[in-house]
């Protein structure tokens, strides 16, 4: 539902005329970038099952620190001293909560920091991605969301139901916006039927501003 309704949303803003012409365009492009958001959308999902709201979006207070680091050492952007500066509170904070909070749990631990770089990548990514084709703002998600609603789509419906799945067959379901997936996901209820809207917005701006603005402006809204 997530997914599926941000592309809905987004196709019925562009008009079905320009939504086939941008898929010819530049949907391929767009797939990778649409899968991390899939990926970063479904390792947070992991992560709130195994360790709660609290630790995950802890440790995805380091989204920042991992923007830098990607952006240093695989593209040689330079940073004010301050920038750098600023981030080691927020390494050390990380830490320290992480190894005093009492659901630490090394897998959901683990699932954070992949969604965190997953949405590094996604966000550096899009940005250089969004340079080369001249697509931005909500034409550039629209392309996003159509990737990772071709990914999770057949995914959920092949996943079989059960009156006590998995963790990670739930955060599948948490992760797609399945009505039905666990609340405290934040997949389902009236925070399941909004959180199209709420993509669809933050894309209008995410590349008006650089990436490490984006990934700040991303941990905000989480």
């Amino acid at each position: 539902m997530r997914f599926a309704g941000a592309t809905l949303l987004s196709s019925l803003a562009l008009g079905p005329i320009k939504s086939v012409a941008l898929i010819r365009r530049a949907f391929l492009p767009y797939a990778g970038v649409g899968c991390l958001l899939f990926l970063a959308n479904y390792a947070n999902s992991v992560a709130l099952d195994l360790t709660g709201i609290t630790m995950t979006y802890t440790v995805k207070a380091a989204l920042p620190v991992f923007t830098v680091a990607l952006c240093a050492v695989g593209y040689g952007q330079k940073f004010p001293l301050a920038v750098y500066a600023s981030l080691l509170p927020t390494v050390l904070g990380v830490a320290l909560a992480s190894a005093s909070d009492a659901s630490f749990n090394v897998l959901g631990l683990g699932a954070a920091l992949l969604s965190c770089a997953a949405q590094t990548v996604l966000n550096v990514g899009g940005k250089k991605v969004a340079e080369s084709t001249g697509v931005v703002g909500f034409p550039a998600f629209f392309l996003m969301a159509a990737a990772a609603t071709l990914l999770s789509g057949p995914l959920f419906v092949l996943t079989p139901e059960s009156s006590n799945p998995p963790v990670f067959s739930r955060a599948l379901a948490a992760a797609s916006g399945s009505v039905g997936s666990n609340s405290n996901q934040g997949g389902g209820g009236a925070l399941g039927v909004w959180q199209p809207l709420f993509l669809v917005v933050a894309a209008a701006v995410a590349y008006q501003v650089n990436t490490l603005q984006c990934s700040v402006s991303a941990l905000l809204r989480q």
